[in-house]
């Protein structure tokens, strides 16, 4: 199968989508929208960019997935790391914040 053509393939560089996404990732903190904006442009998720290789009844991981365009497999992988220390992250302020005392 030919690689599929990315939406990231036909972004330009003096575009204004390419500047707000630009802004977005030199952002001290990347936000949900960033993200969303990333894995659209590198089609993770669409069925033209890979499919669930595997037929087992659980929750499919990443190692589930055959990718059809390499940037997509990574991408999708640099995705599902950001989340997941986001979610450590979160956790650690949830204890930070049980731990300290409250101030009145």
């Amino acid at each position: 199968m030919n690689k599929p053509i990315l939406p990231i393939d036909n972004l330009s560089l003096s575009s204004e989508e390419y500047r707000e996404l630009r802004k977005g990732l030199e952002a001290e903190k990347l936000d949900k929208k960033t993200l969303v904006e990333i894995a659209e442009l590198f089609g993770v998720g669409a069925p033209e960019t890979g499919r669930i290789s595997c037929d087992e009844y659980h929750a499919h991981s990443f190692e589930c997935i055959q990718h059809y365009h390499p940037a997509t497999a990574i991408i999708q992988r640099l995705l599902f790391e950001i989340q997941r220390y986001q979610g450590h992250l979160s956790g650690i302020q949830d204890t930070l914040n049980n731990a300290l005392p409250k101030q009145s």
